[in-house]
């Protein structure tokens, strides 16, 4: 892990301009939001966290700067993935932000062909590289 992060902090010397990636994790667990928090800051990602759809709304709706790309499991309490994208949908400005969605359930790979939002599905468990490669695809899609 040393090796990745002193790569990302020379890559930034090498483009003082560029700001890094914002992502918002929207995870229920509450073990597993930190750890994915924790191992996208150390990647060079600015993160927020929202343990659920309802809170991620709430605080995007109220932002007046969004993330690049959210980070969204698919089945949470309170308001799930889906629901979350409804709503995201119905606001032009939230309904721009790419999505990556992240879960246990199955039968979610055709979400990319179906939601405009969602640029790509990864099954729980995941490995790091692909999850960080998806984020830095979407949010390059923003900018």
């Amino acid at each position: 892990m040393r090796v990745a992060v002193a790569s990302m902090q020379d890559e930034h010397l090498d483009h003082p301009d560029e700001s890094p990636l914002r992502v918002l994790v929207i995870e229920d667990d509450p073990d597993l939001r930190p750890t994915i928090a924790d191992l996208l800051s150390l990647e060079g990602f600015s993160v927020d966290t929202a343990a659920h759809g309802a809170a991620a709304l709430a605080a995007l709706t109220a932002s007046s700067e969004l993330p690049d790309v959210i980070l969204l499991d698919w089945l949470m309490p309170v308001m799930s993935g889906g629901e979350l994208l409804d709503a995201l949908e119905k606001d032009a400005r939230l309904g721009a932000i790419p999505v990556v969605v992240l879960s246990g359930a199955r039968g979610l790979a055709r979400l990319s062909c179906e939601r405009a939002q969602v640029v790509r599905t990864l099954s729980k468990p995941f490995a790091i590289e692909p999850m960080i490669d998806a984020l830095r695809e979407a949010g390059g899609r923003r900018r």
